[in-house]
């Protein structure tokens, strides 16, 4: 078994015992789950993308997909992916890694002006409960990555549709921890890589609806058999099958890109902007379909559906919605030409 195996094993096992209904519910409530960053952090997998010569276990991004898949499917309520690529951007930037929780954010809206950072970053992930900020500001040619203590940060708590925690990130004259030049991409690699994380969350969380949705059908009696029975339903249930099937393969797709073309700068960014279309599709139906197998008892707060769909509805939305990835994606093939269009759909080594 490789590395990556063992490490997917051992992070269902921890996100089995340590994520319920309950632990759910206390992290909606503005609880910190630390039981479950303490068991997370225990096995090193903040670090999992970092070199094992810097201290990780030098996964590549397309392991770290997997990993998100499977955050996304227990609806973990911490900010495990966020960590991971931060500790991983640091690292590439030659920046101790601190400890504890850190979060990412689209730095485009903030001004580094003198070494000091200024401007508001709205609706960060775990903006209240993260220790550290990693974000790329300034111009492409010359793109900073900082690295931003957020105990001399204001947050400012939002009622998001998820529930878990996000936060408008206020930087008044604030000097970085550290800086280094960000390298392929600048700020669009945030974005791309927040976009995938989301893909993969969303295509975790999509197959947590369909077990939930096919164990509903089978249990739920209706005119003396069970409801999945019904042709409605087996329909139902097999468009939910499609949905998922479609997320995760667009998911895991922008992965391997970004491991196959790492050090160009617009590496993956045409398959993050595929991912990130196709799995807020995905999340759209998956969600209305779910709730329509389901009836009245998902929206319940006993049950726990509710957990999965809300925050499909807001992942959906976060580094780049899909209207705007999808504009991306139109003005890309637009200047790629129409002579080129196939190619670029078809090709191995898609741009």
């Amino acid at each position: 078994m490789d590395l990556a195996s063992i490490i997917g094993d051992q992070l269902a096992r921890l996100l089995t015992e340590h994520v319920d209904r309950k632990t759910l519910a206390a992290a909606e409530a503005g609880a910190w789950s630390a039981a479950l960053w303490d068991a997370v952090a225990a096995f090193e997998l903040p670090r999992a993308l970092v070199a094992e010569e810097q201290g990780g276990h030098g996964l590549a991004w397309s392991d770290a997909g997997a990993v998100l898949h499977l955050a996304g499917r227990f609806a973990a309520p911490i900010p495990l992916g966020e960590t991971m690529i931060a500790a991983a951007l640091l690292a590439e930037a030659g920046i101790a890694i601190p400890d504890g929780a850190m979060t990412i954010a689209d730095g485009r809206p903030l001004a580094l002006t003198e070494g000091r950072l200024d401007g508001r970053l709205p609706a960060v992930a775990f903006g209240r409960s993260a220790g550290h900020l990693v974000t790329v500001t300034g111009p492409k040619d010359a793109a900073r990555l900082c690295l931003v203590d957020l105990g001399a940060a204001e947050t400012e708590p939002l009622n998001s549709t998820g529930r878990d925690g996000r936060d408008d990130v206020v930087l008044r004259g604030i000097q970085p921890v550290a800086t280094a030049p960000a390298g392929p991409g600048g700020a669009q690699r945030i974005l791309v890589l927040g976009a995938l994380m989301r893909a993969s969350q969303i295509a975790g969380a999509l197959r947590k609806l369909l077990d939930l949705s096919v164990d509903y059908a089978n249990t739920r009696q209706q005119f003396g058999r069970p409801i999945g029975r019904f042709q409605a339903i087996q329909q139902s249930l097999a468009q939910l099958v499609a949905e998922v099937a479609a997320a995760e393969v667009a998911a895991i797709t922008g992965w391997r890109a970004l491991d196959r073309d790492a050090a160009r700068p617009d590496a993956a960014s045409f398959e993050a902007a595929v991912a990130r279309i196709r799995t807020s599709e995905a999340a759209r139906i998956g969600a209305a379909v779910a709730h329509q197998v389901h009836g009245a008892i998902g929206v319940t707060d006993e049950h726990m559906l509710h957990y999965f769909t809300r925050r499909l509805w807001l992942w959906r939305l976060e580094f780049g919605a899909e209207s705007w990835w999808a504009e991306e994606l139109g003005a890309r093939v637009l200047a790629a030409g129409g002579d080129r269009l196939w190619p670029l759909l078809t090709r191995d080594d898609m741009p």
